[in-house]
């Protein structure tokens, strides 16, 4: 064997003894870290209250001011302009109003409401007082002696129509009587002279008997006395005839009516008997003078029952009229005397619940509106939303604008703003009105600065597929190195409680889809979790804790070094 080849052998054994040397190495201090990690103690934290903050980080840029262009919610006429181009306003000035004189009297008028139902609501509470009490038993006992009146009234006015129709009826009765002895006088005047003159039964003649007969059946109820003489004709005295001439008579409105009517129709047959008889040469004077005389007598008889038909009618309706009155005044005179009774009884009645809730609710509505009109109000001032200059301003008194027509232009009084863009997963949380702790890459992490959140955009910016929200922020104060394009590190404090219970947020692990800690008992060696427990967890802080809603209790003590997967 060569010398050159011992020589490489040696050395090859030598860097293989070398690596057998490591590895043996490495396994003791592999199985003694093994062996120490199985006796080591738990690394546990106590659960105490902490005040949490919360943060969205997020970076940014500082870039120049951009103009904000003021426009109206709705449409208006201007009514005044307070500021001109190059005016510095600060945040919450009145820039611009639109008449409002309308909004204004609705209002007074909501107030005045509200006034009311408050006094209202008031009364209810503390009751009537004893000079209301006295009022309303006043207005009580008056309208007692004004429902007496009213049924003493109906009582005179029932007994006088009682009377008058009465009277009504016995004038007509007697009047219908007249007619009847009229009506016989005429029939017998009729079959006088039909008995002289008119006894051959020609057409003439029989026309004359016919209409005597008929006349004759109405008054007397006889048939067949056409041809009858008047020796025949003077005996009758039944039917109506003898209805109408019964002493000390007495029918009912209606029987006295119907009385009236048949007596009515019994003239009229007569009066036409009466016309059918000719007059003849052969008839003396005296004939005729008869024959006219009861022309004339069965004419008026005529009238007056016709009259007294009418007149009863007429005092039928009166009554009808007078006694309705009479009621509806008793009525009316019923319901106020059981209106101020009602009345009383509730002024001396404290108010239920109900009508308390009921006169809350309408002293609530009456707020309401004034709450809603006092918003439509504020939608007629322009007003700035931050401290700025004035740039623009197209407002002049008595025009017209209209709704999101820009009017006024502000730029901020500082120079600059900080722009970011804030991830939809954190944009829930970020508010106008945030405010942000900041800190620029060209001063370091040593110099900070504070902001506000002032505007944030609707819509979307997708970056790198992820939908964001861009966010101004306005700086709290001036500082001339700021400059446009710098990198702004932002710390936006979105949440903050103070003095809960909470714990390092990688004492947390997840387990079967819940949130568990583990909780050591505080009995035997601090080498064993002795108990699981779900948490309910809530706000996190920046600083690592995170809030716990229920599952631990101030003092307990939890695992925050073993394995798991931490939250």
């Amino acid at each position: 064997m060569q010398k050159t080849d011992i020589h490489r052998i040696k050395k090859h054994w030598k860097r293989w003894a070398m690596v057998v040397a490591a590895v043996l190495i490495i396994s003791i201090i592999a199985i003694a870290n093994r062996s120490g990690s199985q006796d080591k103690a738990l690394d546990l934290v106590t659960v105490t209250k902490h005040d949490i903050v919360e943060l969205v980080s997020l970076t940014g840029r500082v870039r120049s001011v951009h103009e904000m262009d003021l426009a109206f919610e709705q449409s208006g006429k201007v009514e005044q302009s307070f500021v001109s181009v190059g005016d510095m306003v600060k945040a919450g000035t009145v820039l611009v109003t639109l008449t409002s004189s309308d909004l204004q009297a609705q209002l007074a008028q909501a107030q005045s409401l509200w006034a009311g139902e408050k006094a209202k609501l008031l009364e209810l509470q503390l009751g009537a007082r004893p000079e209301e009490i006295a009022v309303d038993q006043t207005n009580l006992s008056n309208a007692d002696i004004a429902l007496s009146d009213a049924r003493a009234n109906v009582e005179r006015v029932s007994a006088k129509a009682s009377a008058d129709l009465e009277t009504a009826l016995s004038g007509g009765l007697s009047e219908g009587t007249k007619a009847a002895t009229v009506g016989k006088n005429a029939l017998l005047t009729i079959s006088q002279i039909q008995g002289d003159h008119f006894t051959y039964k020609d057409q003439d003649n029989t026309a004359v008997a016919e209409a005597k007969g008929r006349a004759v059946f109405a008054l007397f109820g006889v048939e067949n006395a056409d041809w009858w003489q008047p020796e025949s004709i003077g005996m009758l005295s039944g039917g109506l005839y003898r209805t109408l001439a019964a002493p000390n008579m007495a029918f009912s409105q209606d029987g006295t009516m119907g009385l009236l009517v048949q007596t009515k129709s019994a003239l009229e047959l007569t009066a036409i008997a009466l016309d059918a008889v000719n007059i003849k040469d052969v008839l003396s004077t005296t004939e005729k003078s008869d024959l006219a005389s009861e022309k004339v007598s069965v004419s008026t008889a005529l009238a007056n029952v016709s009259n007294k038909l009418q007149a009863i009618a007429g005092q039928k309706a009166a009554n009808d009229s007078f006694i309705q009155n009479a009621a509806e005044k008793l009525n009316q005179s019923q319901s106020a005397y059981n209106a101020a009774e009602k009345e009383l009884l509730l002024k001396r009645a404290p108010a239920t619940t109900e009508q308390l809730t009921i006169q809350g609710a309408q002293v609530q509505n009456a707020a309401g509106k004034i709450a809603e009109l006092n918003a439509r109000l504020q939608k007629t001032r322009l007003y700035s939303p931050i401290d700025g200059v004035v740039t623009r301003n197209d407002a002049k008194i008595g025009e017209i604008v209209s709704a999101n027509e820009v009017v006024v232009s502000i730029i901020a009084n500082q120079d600059l703003e900080i722009v970011a863009n804030v991830p939809e997963a954190d944009i829930a949380r970020v508010a106008v009105g945030n405010t942000a702790h900041l800190t620029l890459d060209a001063f370091g992490f040593d110099e900070s600065f504070e902001a506000t959140v002032v505007r944030i955009h609707p819509a979307e910016t997708i970056i790198e597929g992820v939908p964001t929200y861009e966010t101004i922020f306005q700086l709290a104060t001036t500082d001339d190195r700021v400059k446009s394009g710098m990198t702004a590190n932002l710390d936006i404090k979105t949440a903050e409680k103070k003095d809960i219970l909470a714990i390092p947020q990688r004492a947390i692990v997840s387990k079967d889809g819940q949130k568990v800690v583990r909780v050591w008992g505080g009995t035997g060696t601090k080498t064993s979790v002795t108990a699981e427990v779900q948490v309910t967890t809530g706000l996190k802080g920046q600083d690592g804790y995170i809030e716990i809603v229920s599952g631990l209790n101030e003092g307990d003590q939890v695992v925050i070094d073993e394995g798991g997967r931490s939250m």
